[in-house]
Formats: C-alpha cells, sequence, structure tokens
C-alpha cells in the first residue's frame, strides 16, 4: 500500500504536490490492491493509445512491495521491493530496498539491492549496497558504491531469473 510518512493513503491526504496523472494513479492502485488484493494492472487502453507519462513517486510515499510500470520512474520516496521500468531515476531523497531492473538507472539517492541496467550512473553523494549488473557504468566523484560491479552483454536477461523466485506486488502494465 502506498503511504505518507503520517500512515495515511497518499490518495486521501490534500496537502501533497502531486501531479494529478499520479494522483489518478495512486488512486486506481489503492483501490485495487484493497478490492483485490492482487497484481494491479493500469495504464493504457486495448485500442493502444498514447505512451504512458513518466510515474513520479513524491518523497512523502513509502510503497510496501514491488512495483513493475512500463515507462519511466522517478523516486523521491521510498519502495521497499523490486522495481521494474524502462528507465529510473531516484532523487536524492529516493531510497530503493531491492532489486532495480531497468534499461538506464541514474542514483543520486540510496540503493539497497541488486541493480541490473545496460546504463548506470552513480551521480555525487548516492549511496549503493549491493551488486550491480550492467554494460556501461558511470561513477562519480564522491559517489559511495558497496559490493561488486559486473559487466555483462545482458544484464536485463539476468534479472528476469530473479524474477521468477519474486513477483512484483504491484504491477503496472498497458
Amino acid at each position: 500500500m502506498c503511504l505518507c510518512q503520517s500512515g495515511t493513503p497518499l490518495a486521501g491526504n490534500k496537502n501533497l504536490s502531486v501531479p494529478r496523472a499520479t494522483q489518478s494513479i495512486f488512486r486506481r492502485i489503492l483501490i485495487a490492491v484493497v478490492e483485490t488484493k492482487s497484481v494491479v494492472r493500469v495504464g493504457t487502453t486495448m485500442s493502444g493509445s498514447t505512451a504512458l507519462p513518466p510515474l513520479q513517486i513524491p518523497r512523502q510515499a513509502v510503497l510496501e512491495g514491488g512495483i513493475s510500470y512500463p515507462g519511466n520512474l522517478v523516486l523521491g520516496g521510498t519502495i521497499r521491493g523490486d522495481v521494474r521500468c524502462t528507465s529510473i531515476v531516484i532523487t536524492e531523497r529516493g531510497i530503493v530496498e531491492g532489486s532495480i531492473c531497468a534499461s538506464t538507472a541514474s542514483v543520486m539517492g540510496e540503493v539497497y539491492g541488486s541493480i541490473y541496467a545496460e546504463h548506470v550512473t552513480l551521480k555525487t553523494a548516492c549511496s549503493v549496497t549491493g551488486e550491480i549488473f550492467h554494460k556501461n557504468l558511470s561513477l562519480e566523484n564522491g559517489c559511495y558504491f558497496e559490493g561488486k560491479s559486473r559487466r555483462v552483454a545482458n544484464p536485463l536477461d539476468l534479472a528476469d531469473w530473479e524474477r521468477e523466485e519474486t513477483e512484483p506486488a504491484i504491477g503496472l502494465s498497458r
């Protein structure tokens, strides 16, 4: 469930400055999780309309469980679970406690777990503890990295192997 630090559902909190599109997605996630307690499918219609906008998770949000989103993700809050998306940007206050699988990953915040991405950038003052499987890795001065880095031809294929063991709690797909 998506909660603010106060413990109230994000969709019901009127004091947050969250874009309308993101609020709408969070409301659908909360309603579907409460009703079905299973994988949530949100996105474009079967007619195949436009691509999904970037999903922005604000600093106040804490997601318990994994998330799978077929677009770009900007994380300012906390995710306690695995993340699968096209591209992820973890802002200065963003935290992931689990594995990340994305084509590109840019980390300014904290990651505790494995990263599977073709292009990984660890920005100044970020903190990463775990393994990184990549094609291209960039480390800026002042970043903290504790773990192993492995250059592989297809890092996303390795993540698919791990995915069979742990399915995300929340799945967002087209």
